[in-house]
């Protein structure tokens, strides 16, 4: 069970606080609600080994990034002292876990930052389904936004032709003409506009 802090306390005020070498699951809680995620995650995966809190806590908080990364390249020494870790503590890169995360949770994790982590002797055919499923996610996105954009262009282009085509249109007002609405005739200076069908109405007439 996660440790849940209460609503009326400050994370980062209760961290300067709190311990860093025991209590870890209540230590890692804390991070995540300070708006520290990566740090979190290392504590379940490599001090507390639980990769199942660590899929939790993403649950709730979307970081799968962190944690793909984080079982792909584990913390260097900075990151280890910045956390009060020791290196054996770190858990050794696992692929499988990382791969079995981007086959559920793929659409949520960037690819280039997955592949800058990884180690140089990793086999990529492992990563097979993940990398193709992001590259035709990104071109599908990519054709989207092109069309999209296509769209937009098109019903700007119409538009301005609508307006050209009512700009330009001939009105002949003449001592014949009458209101379409009330029958009289126009008077001079007397406000009036045209309807779409082509009639010509007293503006007066026109309101509500």
């Amino acid at each position: 069970m996660l440790f849940r802090e209460p609503e009326c306390y400050s994370a980062a005020q209760v961290l300067a606080q709190f311990p860093s070498d025991r209590l870890f699951p209540e230590r890692a809680a804390l991070l995540g609600r300070a708006g520290r995620p990566r740090e979190a995650l290392a504590i379940y995966v490599h001090v507390l080994g639980d990769l199942e809190a660590a899929r939790s806590y993403c649950s709730s908080s979307g970081s799968w990034q962190h944690l793909v990364e984080l079982l792909v390249r584990p913390p260097d020494h900075a990151q280890l002292a910045s956390l009060g870790l020791t290196p054996s503590q770190v858990r050794p890169p696992d692929l499988d876990s990382a791969v079995s995360i981007l086959k559920t949770h793929g659409q949520a994790v960037e690819l280039a930052p997955v592949l800058a982590s990884l180690p140089p002797a990793t086999p990529l055919h492992r990563l097979a389904a993940f990398l193709t499923a992001s590259l035709e996610a990104r071109v599908s996105a990519r054709h989207s936004t092109a069309l999209l954009r296509a769209l937009h262009h098109s019903e700007h282009l119409l538009l301005q032709e609508e307006r050209v085509a009512v700009e330009g249109a001939r009105v002949d007002l003449t001592e014949a003409t009458v209101c379409r609405a009330c029958g009289r005739r126009f008077q001079t200076l007397t406000a009036f506009y045209r309807r779409p069908d082509g009639s010509l109405v007293h503006y007066a007439c026109g309101q509500p």
